[in-house]
C-alpha cells in the first residue's frame, strides 16, 4: 500500500531546535509534540527524518524517534551523506542505529533507509564495487535479525565527482546485481530532473523495471539554480506504483 510521507529535520522532531529550518517550522506548526498531528489530520502516514546537525546526540535521536511512535506516524530515515569509501563504518554512517533498535523493538512497522552510493576519489567501478559490498553489509552486521528492515538505494545528482548511482541505469544495475528482497531503489524524482536540465541524455521518466524496484520516492522541485530542494509546486503526490504515468505533472 502506498504511503504519503514528508521529510522532516531531527532538530524539529527531537524539540532541540538546532537549525533555521527547524525554527521555521515551530513557527508554521508549532513544536512537534503538536504539531505533527497537523500531517497526520491531512493524510500524512510517514516522516522521513533528514537533515541530522552535527550536535544532535543520542537523547535527541531518542526523543525523536519516541515521539513519532508515541504519535503513531511511519517514519523513514534518510542517510546524510554518502559513504566515503576509505571509512565504512556503520556506526560513522548510521549513529542512529542502536538507538533505533533500542526504541523501535517490539514495534510492528517496517522501516525504510534510503541511502546514497559509496562516493569518493578513485575509479567509478571500484565505488560500485565498494557499494554491492557494503549495502549487504549493513543486513548482515546490524540488521540481520530483523526482517522489518529494509534498504532503498537513490539515484544522486551530478555532481562532477566519481558515482556510480549519478544514473537510473547505474543505480538499477547496483540493485539487480545485489537481488536481495530486502534491498530496493529510491527514485529521487528531483535528482533524475536536475541530470535532465544538465545532460539531456539522462531521461526524466524512469524505465518501467526501474519504478518496480522502487520502495520509496523523494519527490520535490528544484529551486531557481537547478540545485535547491523546495516542495512541489504540483499539489498531487504520486505513488510508486502510479510514479511512471504521472511524472510528467513535475517537469515545469
Amino acid at each position: 500500500m502506498a504511503k504519503i510521507g514528508v521529510s522532516l529535520p531531527w532538530d524539529y522532531i527531537s524539540g532541540r531546535l538546532l537549525t533555521v529550518g527547524a525554527a521555521v517550522l515551530t513557527e508554521i506548526l508549532g513544536p512537534a509534540s503538536s504539531g505533527l498531528r497537523f500531517p497526520k489530520d491531512h493524510g500524512v502516514s510517514s516522516i522521513e527524518l533528514r537533515h541530522r546537525h552535527p550536535e544532535i546526540n543520542r537523547e535527541d535521536m531518542r526523543a525523536a524517534f519516541l515521539r513519532l511512535v508515541n504519535t503513531e506516524l511511519d517514519f523513514t530515515i534518510h542517510g546524510e551523506d554518502p559513504p566515503q569509501a576509505d571509512d565504512l563504518n556503520l556506526s560513522n554512517i548510521y549513529p542512529w542505529l542502536q538507538t533505533l533498535e533500542e526504541i523501535d523493538a517490539g514495534v510492528d512497522r517496517d522501516i525504510i533507509i534510503t541511502l546514497h552510493p559509496v562516493t569518493g576519489s578513485g575509479e567509478e567501478l571500484d565505488l560500485r564495487t565498494k557499494t554491492l559490498e557494503f549495502l549487504p553489509r549493513v543486513l548482515e552486521e546490524k540488521l540481520a535479525t530483523d526482517p522489518r528492515y529494509r534498504l532503498a538505494l537513490e539515484n544522486q545528482r551530478l555532481k562532477g565527482i566519481s558515482d556510480p548511482g549519478s544514473s537510473l541505469d547505474g543505480v538499477f544495475g547496483m540493485w539487480k546485481e545485489l537481488s536481495n528482497p530486502r534491498i530496493g531503489i529510491c527514485w529521487d524524482m528531483g535528482h533524475g530532473f536536475a541530470n535532465t536540465l544538465k545532460d539531456k541524455d539522462h531521461p526524466v521518466d524512469p524505465p518501467a523495471e526501474f519504478l518496480a524496484a522502487a520502495i520509496h520516492t523523494h519527490i520535490h522541485d528544484l529551486g531557481p539554480t537547478g540545485l535547491l530542494r523546495v516542495p512541489p509546486l504540483s499539489k498531487k503526490i504520486i505513488s510508486t506504483s502510479e510514479a511512471g504515468k504521472k511524472s510528467s505533472l513535475f517537469r515545469n
